[in-house]
């Protein structure tokens, strides 16, 4: 169970540096 809940936070934790760099690169496309 405990892994299962470490998979979980390093799925959103992926998710969010995937979502921070979209942005930057949308912030440099200006």
């Amino acid at each position: 169970e405990a892994r299962l809940k470490f998979e979980k936070e390093e799925q959103e934790r992926l998710e969010i540096q995937r979502i921070e760099r979209e942005k930057w690169n949308l912030l440099e496309k200006k």
